[in-house]
């Protein structure tokens, strides 16, 4: 990403990811190296306020699959009717920025308790 890159040229698309262990929606930005008010700006319309939840990686897009499964070996619900769908790619040497997406999920809510919740006085 280059300098001159302003919020309004990252534009983020919507999709339902599978990443590290977590799922659901996610907006799905393309490129790597993004500042947090990029990221903001081009989430929060798709996910809604933060706080964010960012991983970049490697993706392709193929934006006509029937059988998913033939990809990941897995598939999904759609399997068996066109559909896209991202899948993970190695980053290529002699292009190092090609295929690279930021992906972006709402934060889980902490488990942990906040003093209000756990009964304990602040020192104020």
């Amino acid at each position: 990403m280059t300098d001159q890159t302003t919020q309004a040229d990252v534009k983020a698309h919507l999709a339902w990811m599978h990443v590290a262990d977590r799922e659901g929606r996610a907006a799905v930005i393309p490129g790597r190296g993004h500042s947090l008010a990029q990221i903001e700006a081009a989430a929060e319309p798709l996910l809604g306020p933060g706080p964010y939840e960012v991983h970049e990686t490697f993706l392709q897009y193929t934006p006509r699959v029937m059988w998913c499964e033939r990809i990941d070996g897995f598939g999904c619900d759609s399997n068996g009717d066109w559909h896209g769908h991202w899948s993970a790619v190695k980053q290529n040497p002699f292009h190092p920025d090609a295929n690279a997406q930021t992906i972006v999920f709402q934060a889980e809510p902490s488990n942990e308790p906040t003093n209000e919740q756990s009964g304990e006085q602040s020192d104020d």
